[in-house]
């Protein structure tokens, strides 16, 4: 802030701090969640509280990723589980990115529609490869398919 010459109480009182997940997702009583507030509440009260548990520690975090954290602490005749631990995560967990790129991908051509190099048809031809795995099926189904319909991104 000092070298581009802002103070601390300008940038407090100039605009509003940037809201929390949690602030942004509240909706005061009597009003309507923005679609981008239920489908946030809905990617955080479903694979992504995961992630958040992992990424602040908690118990239910840790759980399914504790064997990795001390593999040498099992019994040497269950040390083989770890193996198969990771082609299980890792089969969970590349279709939750791909998804999340995926998601984010849609909105820019949703709102920017560019054109050029079938980005559309290839909206949709991955999003047909990743609904096969039921938590991209429901970030599909809750939000990218009426907006994919209402934007025109259509495969050709």
């Amino acid at each position: 802030m000092r070298s581009n010459g802002f103070k601390e109480a300008e940038v407090r009182t100039g605009r509003k701090l940037w809201p929390t997940m949690s602030r942004y997702l509240s909706v005061s009583p009597g009003s309507t969640p923005t679609p981008h507030q239920e489908f946030l509440k809905k990617l955080t009260f479903g694979f992504w509280q995961e992630y958040s548990g992992i990424s602040h520690a908690t118990f239910q975090g840790l759980l399914p990723i504790a064997v990795f954290l001390a593999p040498r602490d099992l019994p040497i005749d269950d040390r083989s589980l770890v193996d198969n631990a990771s082609e299980e995560l890792i089969a969970i967990h590349i279709p939750r990115v791909a998804a999340i790129l995926l998601c984010a991908l849609t909105e820019l051509q949703a709102h920017f529609h560019f054109d050029g190099a079938s980005i559309d048809q290839r909206l949709h031809e991955v999003w047909n490869a990743l609904v096969t795995a039921p938590e991209v099926k429901e970030l599909y189904d809750s939000r990218y398919a009426q907006l994919m319909k209402d934007k025109g991104i259509h495969a050709v």
